[in-house]
């Protein structure tokens, strides 16, 4: 529903603007922030991916998280951000790209996912 979307708009801005205190990362995380917001990177409403994609970047990803991203198919939300209309969006896209990206199979999918010319294009 519109509503439901605009209430989900919402809370990840909201949960996003939490994640931008370094001493609220961990409490958030632990709470299971990181897939939650990863989830809303499938979101219908672009206003919600944006909002989701620089939670998790600020909220940081690690090695230990590419294989949930390749399994949920989050990183190919990740692909499509990098050519958002907002530059603060593709950032937040290409750094949980890059974090992600020093484990092999998330390298390989990246690639035949079709990342390199979205990545190429921001330099």
């Amino acid at each position: 529903s519109a509503g439901g979307a605009e209430a989900t708009v919402h809370v990840a801005r909201a949960v996003t603007s939490l994640s931008r205190a370094e001493p609220n990362r961990d409490a958030l995380r632990d709470a299971g922030a990181l897939p939650r917001m990863a989830e809303l990177l499938l979101h219908d409403e672009e206003a919600v991916q944006q909002a989701a994609v620089q939670c998790v970047a600020n909220l940081g990803v690690e090695a230990s998280d590419a294989k949930a991203f390749l399994a949920a198919g989050w990183h190919l939300s990740l692909i499509s951000l990098l050519s958002a209309s907002s530059a603060e969006v593709q950032g937040a896209a290409a750094a949980v790209l890059g974090n992600l990206s020093s484990v092999p199979e998330f390298r390989d999918a990246l690639l035949s996912d079709g990342a390199l010319q979205p990545i190429l294009q921001l330099l």
